[in-house]
């Protein structure tokens, strides 16, 4: 999880580059950032949730 947030990082750290050039406000930029980071905080809950559920199946298989 580690290296796909370094990738995000580097793509909005490119992004900032564009918006800077296109003169966006600061507030709409920490929309888009507090907008990614529930995204990745889901989707890290929802890989746990699914990894439970894997678990669950091994065991009853078993």
């Amino acid at each position: 999880m580690s290296v796909r947030k370094s990738s995000m990082l580097k793509r909005i750290k490119k992004a900032i580059r564009c918006f800077k050039r296109l003169k966006v406000t600061k507030k709409v930029f920490k929309i888009i950032i507090t907008i990614i980071n529930i995204g990745l905080s889901g989707y890290e809950v929802y890989k746990k949730f699914f990894e439970k559920q894997i678990k669950q199946r091994k065991t009853s298989q078993i």
